[in-house]
């Protein structure tokens, strides 16, 4: 395989180094950095990540994706805070013609209020699951 003046990461050299790339183009990929357009132009504050393939459907492009907001609070040891960047995201849908601009189209899902009731201690034997209930399902 040609090789470009582009620094290597260490799976790239250790996949050379193991012959990968006399394997096939599949196994040794460049791809060009583009900045996105539209509603998936970097925006301070937002996280999104986690999408699916995109789907192409009558020439428009679809992408679900995880979408969330705020800083972390790191462990406060309140539940509701954002422990971690992906917590507290939300599922959305994107499309775009090009898969350069995109739109965001509607929230899909909002996250539940969830209230963790019972954490079981983690067993060698087995792990018990924890019981979590829905503000809405607990009476008051």
């Amino acid at each position: 395989m040609e090789q470009s003046n582009k620094t290597l990461s260490l799976a790239s050299r250790r996949a050379i180094e193991l012959g990968y790339d006399d394997k096939g183009p599949e196994w040794m990929i460049e791809f060009d950095v583009m900045e996105l357009k539209g509603d998936f132009a970097y925006e301070e504050g937002v996280i999104r990540r986690d999408p699916t393939a995109v789907i192409e459907v009558d020439g428009l492009l679809h992408c679900w994706y995880t979408k969330g907001e705020g800083e972390t609070q790191g462990f406060t040891g309140k539940i509701e805070d954002k422990v971690f960047p992906w917590d507290l995201t939300e599922v959305w849908h994107a499309t775009s013609e090009d898969g350069i601009a995109w739109i965001e189209q509607v929230q899909q899902f909002k996250p539940a209020n969830l209230v963790v009731t019972t954490i079981a201690p983690y067993s060698p034997q087995r792990c018990l699951p924890m019981k979590v209930a829905t503000t809405s399902s607990i009476k008051r």
